[in-house]
């Protein structure tokens, strides 16, 4: 793959998006044809898109398979629209885009499970198709570039880019849900999108609820618990937030007020509709938005209240889309059948009790619609966002309309002024259609008012401003760097020209790997043959420094003759027998043990581990979500204890320990370091935060090295505790 340093037209920004915001097609005479998309994020980043000069990535449309064509599709895009077209590959559009990216991960998100169809040659597609993004990608940017990459379809592109411009700013934004981690855990693939996801330096979502389900997810599949605000994740801090998009309320308004095409329909509207009450939906057709759920509601509400019969007109535009897939096939069969029934069972000669509206309408018609709308009914099952309900509170400048929004669409958590419903209960949203036909104007009127100035105030340009700003402010500290290449070498060159060198390593999630049960974790016979053979090489100083009881660990290692730190340090065998080096008691343990005990019966799978001057409880084999929650009050409730004593609370990895504070690993690691001067050569390896007391007691120009993802202040990281056994092998060879 291509290094990105550089085509001659750096850009400031860059855009990345499945489709760009044009369409290129050929037209009757056989020429190109550019059509400007109408879609939410081509008109959402249009201004964005010109202020910051920036490329724009996308698929353009259609298929061109000749080299000849592409280039010049490429000249003209480039030229005239400053963006780069992905041609995809035969094959790509059914896999990667009908198939996973709409057959698994849409129907998914949105809690569809009964559509969910997972397809492995539609994921492998996938991963190509990611990968085509990424090599455009760095053939347009330069290493400190500012990325900006859209929705579902590119989940894997910030992982994979990461890897090549690991200075550069990316920002990843979902447009559309973010499902509970039941539901997304049910992914086959569900590691590899989030650590492509992780790849970002910011992650924006449209509400709290879509976040707080990523981060459980993340939790669930990857281990990782998510500080105040950002992820630790690779060495970085991963950002997250919530940056709910708006519309671009000023188009609307000037066609209401200036534009004579949107006059007359108005008036064409207002002839055709008289002093009838119009209730608006507008929606794309899909099984998303709720239309058959809605026009169920509306038929009990002419079953339950006949004195609206004749009193109101509905209108249902119905947007076609992905009309070759049979799921959307039978949902516009179902759609139209619905009409037909609720016509011809309430339909006069006089009135139409639903009318129907299924094809794309020109934006002057929109907006007449929206203006004239006495009610706006946007009951989506599941919605990202849904810009349909903002739009509607826009047009309603000075005008008495009532919004009734679903509580699973993303824009009722904005909304706050609406008239929510349930978009699964019939009865409910038939009853709320009474309710707010019913209420004086002047109280819709108020809660209008309230809306529309909120709308007008979060438009799209404040949404891009904020993400991009959040983005910009991402700064580089000196980070954590995988222990590869040049500074494995040096770090093996200076080891093999050391005269003394002290190697000082953590045992669990470094020098063995994390099991379920914690006594099973017991050193393999080719970890405890290389401890052996490290021990036996007289520049070596090795010590084993773990939280680990003393008795396991002369067990488990004593036979190997290296220095045992036991409890962080509380323990000591240096030389054959274990000392203490401070006064300890235990007599406070007659307080803290019956919390823990009581925790641990509260928290099936949890234990509680019990070592000379310390407690632990260990909550590895709990629910994960659940143990992380009693992880937390228990910590809080022990804080508030012991504040102001000499003991203190500790967090690790997955369990809460409560020691003596001035025990830890810095103070070990320098006792040890102290015996073994002169040392020209000192190793730290360790894997939690108990390790980073360790690190920082290591001179700076030393080796310090984190084992897995977390950010650490260590100088290197290596991925897990097979790649320590092979440093360390390296290392007994010299």
């Amino acid at each position: 793959m291509p290094q990105g340093a550089g085509h001659a037209e750096t850009s400031k920004l860059c855009i990345i998006s499945n489709r760009l915001p044009i369409t290129i097609r050929y037209n009757e005479m056989g020429e190109f044809a550019i059509e400007r998309s109408s879609g939410g994020l081509a008109t959402a980043l249009a201004n964005t898109h010109d202020t910051y000069d920036s490329v724009w990535i996308g698929w353009p449309g259609g298929q061109f398979d000749d080299p000849a064509t592409r280039d010049r599709v490429t000249q003209l895009l480039r030229r005239e629209h400053r963006s780069v077209p992905i041609f995809f590959k035969d094959g790509d559009i059914e896999r990667f885009y009908h198939g996973f990216s709409n057959s698994a991960l849409w129907p998914l998100f949105h809690y569809f499970e009964t559509f969910f169809n997972y397809d492995e040659e539609a994921w492998e597609s996938y991963v190509q198709v990611n990968r085509l993004f990424c090599e455009a990608v760095l053939r347009e940017v330069r290493s400190d570039a500012l990325i900006w990459v859209h929705d579902y379809h590119l989940f894997l592109l910030p992982g994979m880019l990461r890897e090549y411009l690991p200075e550069a700013r990316i920002g990843f934004f979902l447009h559309i849900p973010f499902p509970s981690s039941e539901m997304f855990r049910v992914l086959p693939c569900r590691e590899a999108l989030l650590r492509g996801l992780l790849g970002a330096d910011v992650v924006g979502f449209q509400t709290f609820s879509y976040l707080q389900n990523f981060l459980w997810s993340v939790y669930r599949v990857l281990g990782l618990d998510a500080e105040t605000g950002y992820l630790p994740y690779g060495g970085r801090q991963v950002k997250f937030g919530v940056h709910p998009i708006g519309i671009k309320p000023e188009q609307f308004l000037h066609a209401i007020h200036h534009d004579a095409e949107t006059a007359d329909e108005l008036a064409r509207l207002d002839r055709s509709i008289g002093c009838r009450k119009l209730i608006l939906g507008m929606d794309r057709l899909d099984y998303s938005k709720g239309i058959p759920a809605r026009l169920h509601a509306y038929k009990r509400f002419l079953d339950s209240h006949a004195e609206w019969h004749e009193r109101v007109t509905p209108i249902q535009v119905a947007v076609p889309s992905r009309e070759q897939v049979m799921a959307y096939q039978n949902l516009k069969r179902q759609v139209e059948e619905l009409v037909g029934e609720i016509n011809g069972v309430y339909g006069t000669t006089t009135w139409t009790p639903v009318q129907y509206v299924h094809r794309n309408l020109p934006f002057p018609q929109i907006c007449a619609l929206l203006r004239r709308a006495d009610v706006a009914l946007v009951t989506p099952l599941r919605d990202g966002m849904n810009l349909v309900a903002k739009e509607y509170v826009a047009c309603q400048e000075n005008q008495p309309g009532a919004l009734i929004i679903g509580e699973f669409a993303g824009a009722s958590a904005e909304l706050g002024e609406a008239f929510f419903v349930n978009p699964y209960d019939v009865e409910g949203v038939a009853e709320r259609i009474h309710e707010v036909l019913s209420l004086p104007e002047d109280v819709l009127g108020e809660r209008m008012a309230t809306l529309h100035k909120r709308v007008c105030t979060h438009t799209v340009d404040r949404w891009a401003g904020k993400f991009l700003n959040t983005l910009k402010g991402v700064q580089f500290v000196p980070r954590t760097r995988p222990l590869t290449g040049l500074d494995r070498q040096r770090l093996l060159s200076a080891a093999a020209h050391a005269d003394r060198r002290v190697l000082l390593i953590d045992y669990d999630g470094t020098l063995a790997p994390f099991v379920p049960l914690r006594h099973r974790a017991t050193p393999s016979p080719e970890v405890l043959a290389l401890l052996h053979r490290l021990q036996q090489n007289s520049r070596n100083m090795l010590a084993v420094v773990s939280s680990r009881d003393r008795l396991t660990l002369q067990r488990w290692l004593g036979a190997c003759g290296c220095i045992l730190a036991a409890e962080h340090g509380a323990w000591f065998n240096m030389d054959g027998s274990w000392v203490l080096l401070h006064e300890l008691s235990d007599d406070w343990k007659g307080t803290i043990r019956p919390i823990l005990e009581r925790v641990v019966e509260q928290t099936p799978g949890s234990l509680l581990e019990e070592k000379d001057y310390s407690l632990v409880w260990h909550y590895r084999m709990t629910d994960p979500e659940f143990g992380l929650w009693q992880a937390r009050e228990l910590c809080s409730q022990l804080q508030g204890m012991l504040a102001g004593s000499e003991l203190q609370v500790q967090s690790g990895n997955k369990g809460v320990e409560v020691k003596w504070s001035k025990i830890h690993k810095g103070m070990a690691a320098s006792h040890i370091i102290e015996r073994a001067q002169p040392a020209d050569f000192i190793l730290a390896l360790g894997d939690d935060h108990t390790d980073e007391d360790m690190f920082a007691a290591i001179p700076a120009d030393q080796w310090t090295v984190k084992v897995g993802m977390g950010i650490s202040s260590a100088r290197f990281s290596l991925p897990n505790s097979a790649d320590v056994q092979q440093l360390l092998q390296e290392l007994a060879e010299i």
